[in-house]
């Protein structure tokens, strides 16, 4: 699976 990619790229977008 690759919710663990999803949530980082999606946390990074969030941060910034």
């Amino acid at each position: 699976m690759k919710t663990s990619a999803l949530s980082f790229e999606i946390s990074e977008l969030v941060e910034n």
